[in-house]
Protein backbone atom coordinates (compact mmCIF):
# COMPACT_ATOMS: atom_id res chain seq x y z
CA UNK A 1 0.00 0.00 0.00
CA UNK A 2 1.28 3.57 -1.41
CA UNK A 3 1.22 6.50 0.78
CA UNK A 4 -1.21 7.76 -1.87
CA UNK A 5 -3.45 6.05 -0.37
CA UNK A 6 -3.79 7.60 3.10
CA UNK A 7 -6.27 10.04 3.47
CA UNK A 8 -4.59 13.63 3.10
CA UNK A 9 -4.36 14.36 6.70
CA UNK A 10 -2.64 10.87 7.41
CA UNK A 11 -0.78 11.53 4.33
CA UNK A 12 0.83 15.17 5.95
CA UNK A 13 1.85 13.01 8.87
CA UNK A 14 3.09 10.09 7.57
CA UNK A 15 6.51 12.13 7.37
CA UNK A 16 6.22 12.55 11.40
CA UNK A 17 5.32 8.75 11.84
CA UNK A 18 8.28 8.07 10.09
CA UNK A 19 10.53 10.57 11.68
CA UNK A 20 9.72 9.37 15.27
CA UNK A 21 10.19 5.76 14.15
CA UNK A 22 13.82 6.32 13.08
CA UNK A 23 14.48 8.33 16.06
CA UNK A 24 13.36 5.46 18.60
CA UNK A 25 15.48 3.22 16.41
CA UNK A 26 18.56 5.20 16.78
CA UNK A 27 18.37 6.98 13.78
CA UNK A 28 19.09 4.36 11.27
CA UNK A 29 17.04 4.55 7.87
CA UNK A 30 13.97 2.42 7.73
CA UNK A 31 14.28 -0.44 4.82
CA UNK A 32 11.39 0.12 1.98
CA UNK A 33 9.61 -3.20 3.73
CA UNK A 34 9.15 -0.80 6.53
CA UNK A 35 6.95 1.77 4.58
CA UNK A 36 5.21 -0.53 3.35
CA UNK A 37 3.79 -2.21 6.56
CA UNK A 38 3.68 1.11 8.22
CA UNK A 39 1.10 2.76 5.33
CA UNK A 40 -1.40 0.32 6.36
CA UNK A 41 -1.23 0.84 10.11
CA UNK A 42 -1.59 4.24 9.61
CA UNK A 43 -4.19 4.05 7.19
CA UNK A 44 -6.35 1.75 9.36
CA UNK A 45 -5.27 3.47 12.92
CA UNK A 46 -4.52 6.80 12.09
CA UNK A 47 -1.23 8.32 12.32
CA UNK A 48 -1.65 9.92 15.83
CA UNK A 49 -2.73 5.97 17.04
CA UNK A 50 0.67 5.22 15.06
CA UNK A 51 2.20 8.24 16.66
CA UNK A 52 1.45 7.13 20.53
CA UNK A 53 2.10 3.70 19.93
CA UNK A 54 5.53 4.54 18.98
CA UNK A 55 6.12 6.76 22.54
CA UNK A 56 4.31 3.27 23.71
CA UNK A 57 6.56 1.15 22.58
CA UNK A 58 9.68 3.03 23.61
CA UNK A 59 8.19 3.18 27.29
CA UNK A 60 7.99 -0.58 27.59
CA UNK A 61 11.63 -0.80 25.83
CA UNK A 62 11.33 -2.73 22.91
CA UNK A 63 14.71 -2.57 21.08
CA UNK A 64 15.43 -2.72 18.13
CA UNK A 65 11.53 -1.13 17.89
CA UNK A 66 9.80 -2.67 15.43
CA UNK A 67 6.76 -2.05 13.36
CA UNK A 68 5.23 -5.25 14.82
CA UNK A 69 5.31 -3.80 18.06
CA UNK A 70 3.31 -0.94 16.45
CA UNK A 71 0.94 -3.31 15.21
CA UNK A 72 0.90 -5.55 18.70
CA UNK A 73 -0.02 -2.47 20.50
CA UNK A 74 -2.81 -0.88 17.97
CA UNK A 75 -4.56 -4.42 18.45
CA UNK A 76 -5.29 -3.90 22.16
CA UNK A 77 -9.28 -4.69 21.43
CA UNK A 78 -7.74 -7.94 20.57
CA UNK A 79 -5.25 -8.73 23.67
CA UNK A 80 -4.25 -12.53 22.30
CA UNK A 81 -3.72 -11.09 18.48
CA UNK A 82 -1.46 -8.37 20.24
CA UNK A 83 0.51 -10.60 22.12
CA UNK A 84 0.52 -13.20 19.06
CA UNK A 85 1.73 -10.05 17.04
CA UNK A 86 4.67 -9.56 19.70
CA UNK A 87 5.78 -12.63 19.62
CA UNK A 88 6.06 -12.55 15.97
CA UNK A 89 7.71 -9.10 16.03
CA UNK A 90 10.19 -10.62 18.62
CA UNK A 91 11.09 -13.96 16.94
CA UNK A 92 10.13 -13.76 13.29
CA UNK A 93 9.74 -10.22 11.57
CA UNK A 94 13.71 -9.99 11.74
CA UNK A 95 12.95 -12.84 8.96
CA UNK A 96 9.41 -11.96 7.51
CA UNK A 97 8.21 -8.72 7.63
CA UNK A 98 4.45 -8.23 9.16
CA UNK A 99 2.90 -6.98 5.89
CA UNK A 100 -0.84 -6.75 5.00
CA UNK A 101 -0.99 -10.12 3.86
CA UNK A 102 0.89 -11.60 7.22
CA UNK A 103 -1.44 -10.07 9.38
CA UNK A 104 -4.33 -11.04 7.97
CA UNK A 105 -3.11 -14.69 7.98
CA UNK A 106 -2.14 -14.10 11.78
CA UNK A 107 -5.81 -12.77 12.65
CA UNK A 108 -7.30 -15.74 10.71
CA UNK A 109 -4.73 -17.72 12.64
CA UNK A 110 -5.43 -16.31 15.78
CA UNK A 111 -9.10 -17.18 15.51
CA UNK A 112 -8.66 -20.85 14.72
CA UNK A 113 -5.74 -21.20 17.54
CA UNK A 114 -6.61 -19.35 20.37
CA UNK A 115 -3.94 -20.85 22.70
CA UNK A 116 -0.93 -18.18 23.58
CA UNK A 117 0.64 -21.11 25.14
CA UNK A 118 0.47 -23.28 22.17
CA UNK A 119 1.70 -20.23 20.14
CA UNK A 120 5.11 -20.14 22.06
CA UNK A 121 5.76 -23.20 21.93
CA UNK A 122 5.21 -23.28 18.06
CA UNK A 123 6.99 -20.15 17.34
CA UNK A 124 9.74 -20.96 19.92
CA UNK A 125 10.03 -24.46 17.36
CA UNK A 126 10.26 -22.84 14.57
CA UNK A 127 12.91 -20.81 16.41
CA UNK A 128 15.12 -23.85 17.30
CA UNK A 129 14.56 -25.49 13.92
CA UNK A 130 15.65 -22.17 12.23
CA UNK A 131 12.29 -21.52 10.23
CA UNK A 132 11.23 -18.53 10.88
CA UNK A 133 8.62 -18.00 8.84
CA UNK A 134 4.72 -17.86 9.65
CA UNK A 135 4.06 -21.00 7.06
CA UNK A 136 6.27 -23.02 9.55
CA UNK A 137 4.36 -21.46 12.29
CA UNK A 138 1.45 -22.52 10.78
CA UNK A 139 2.60 -26.05 9.89
CA UNK A 140 3.67 -27.02 13.15
CA UNK A 141 0.56 -25.64 15.21
CA UNK A 142 -1.98 -27.64 12.73
CA UNK A 143 0.28 -31.06 12.93
CA UNK A 144 -0.40 -30.29 17.25
CA UNK A 145 -4.10 -29.85 16.33
CA UNK A 146 -4.62 -33.23 14.34
CA UNK A 147 -1.67 -35.43 16.25
CA UNK A 148 -1.62 -33.82 19.43
CA UNK A 149 1.91 -33.89 19.38
CA UNK A 150 4.69 -31.20 18.89
CA UNK A 151 7.09 -33.61 17.74
CA UNK A 152 7.33 -33.61 13.98
CA UNK A 153 5.75 -37.18 12.54
CA UNK A 154 9.25 -38.99 12.25
CA UNK A 155 10.29 -38.77 15.57
CA UNK A 156 6.87 -39.07 16.88
CA UNK A 157 6.59 -42.74 15.33
CA UNK A 158 10.27 -43.50 16.51
CA UNK A 159 9.37 -42.23 20.35
CA UNK A 160 6.30 -44.83 19.47
CA UNK A 161 8.30 -47.50 17.94
CA UNK A 162 10.41 -47.27 21.44
CA UNK A 163 7.40 -48.24 23.80
CA UNK A 164 5.89 -50.60 21.82
CA UNK A 165 6.57 -54.14 23.25
CA UNK A 166 8.52 -56.08 20.62
CA UNK A 167 6.33 -59.30 19.79
CA UNK A 168 7.42 -62.61 21.46
CA UNK A 169 10.52 -64.88 20.05
CA UNK A 170 9.18 -67.66 17.41
CA UNK A 171 10.57 -70.37 18.82
CA UNK A 172 13.76 -71.54 17.03
CA UNK A 173 13.36 -74.58 14.19
CA UNK A 174 16.14 -76.04 15.59
CA UNK A 175 14.33 -77.08 19.58
CA UNK A 176 13.49 -80.39 20.22
CA UNK A 177 9.72 -81.49 20.35
CA UNK A 178 10.81 -83.40 23.19
CA UNK A 179 9.73 -82.87 26.99
CA UNK A 180 12.60 -83.40 29.41
CA UNK A 181 11.65 -86.28 30.76
CA UNK A 182 11.75 -88.40 27.07
CA UNK A 183 15.28 -86.52 26.89
CA UNK A 184 16.37 -88.16 30.37
CA UNK A 185 15.27 -91.68 28.69
CA UNK A 186 16.75 -90.53 25.63
CA UNK A 187 20.49 -90.18 26.83
CA UNK A 188 19.95 -93.62 29.05
CA UNK A 189 19.48 -95.40 25.78
CA UNK A 190 21.91 -93.63 24.59
CA UNK A 191 24.78 -94.73 27.04
CA UNK A 192 23.58 -98.03 26.71
CA UNK A 193 23.80 -97.59 22.58
CA UNK A 194 19.91 -99.26 22.22
CA UNK A 195 19.10 -95.54 20.67
CA UNK A 196 19.22 -94.28 17.73
CA UNK A 197 20.01 -90.09 17.55
CA UNK A 198 16.55 -89.04 15.87
CA UNK A 199 17.89 -86.05 13.44
CA UNK A 200 15.35 -83.51 14.61
CA UNK A 201 17.01 -83.20 18.58
CA UNK A 202 20.62 -81.51 17.26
Amino acid sequence: MSQSALSSSDAAAFGEVIYRLQAARGGSPLRQEDYEALAPLVQAHGAPAVLTAIGDAIALGYSPLRVGHLSALLELEDPLLGQVMTLYAQEIEPYQRITPKVRETLIGLVDEFPDLAGWREAIGRAVKSNHRRLATVEKILRQHKATGSWDPPSKSRKRHDATTPKSTRRPSSRETKYDEEELRGVREQEKKGEWERPTDLF
